[in-house]
């Protein structure tokens, strides 16, 4: 075998290795955590237009929204850090309870869980709390104008007073989308 023909073979096999490979791209959703999703998102994050006022700078250090997208699925991130004095671990909230509060009152009348369960993962200082939601036949559950409407999970990423509010909508809870996104936010957990 020649070197051109040998460089040639592996230089083939190298495209083809990584062709085959998703490549990755980070996208920031606030408060200096990132997500790890595959090249299909496309992500826009910005300043939440509240902090313009002045009421909101007297209350919160930082305010932001993300939205990330793929089709069939999209994700909705209010990140807010509230102003205060206490470290982390003097904050005590009950995450799961306040996920469901929250899950039920938004989507109660949509929602086929009536009690929905929460995960919770806490690493640290930091809690993750979500629940997966489902419509009842013939209802769908609106995240936003525009996002899907089959398939809802949502939650949020807590550590002291700083929150991320989550809002995972799919129109399907088995779409590859959707689980990419719910294991890079609340599963593995954004850096």
């Amino acid at each position: 075998m020649t070197a051109l023909r040998r460089s040639t073979i592996l230089g083939m096999a190298a495209v083809l290795l990584v062709a085959g490979k998703a490549s990755a791209r980070d996208f920031s959703i606030g408060g200096g955590i990132s997500v790890t999703l595959d090249e299909t998102w496309t992500g826009t994050s910005m300043q939440n237009p509240a902090m313009k006022f002045g009421g909101m700078k007297d209350m919160m250090d930082e305010a932001t929204e993300s939205r990330l997208r793929r089709p069939g699925t999209g994700v909705l991130v209010s990140y807010m850090k509230f102003k205060t004095d206490k470290p982390a671990k003097d904050i005590a909230i009950d995450d799961g309870a306040n996920v469901v509060k929250a899950a039920k009152t938004i989507y109660g009348t949509q929602a086929a869980e009536e009690q929905p369960v929460p995960t919770i993962h806490r690493k640290g200082d930091t809690v993750r709390a979500y629940v997966t939601l489902h419509p009842r036949p013939g209802a769908g559950l609106n995240v936003a104008p525009g996002y899907p409407t089959g398939c809802v999970t949502t939650g949020t990423i807590r550590l002291g007073a700083a929150i991320h509010n989550v809002s995972i909508a799919s129109e399907s809870c088995e779409s590859a989308s959707h689980q990419q996104a719910v294991a890079a936010i609340f599963e593995t957990g954004g850096q």
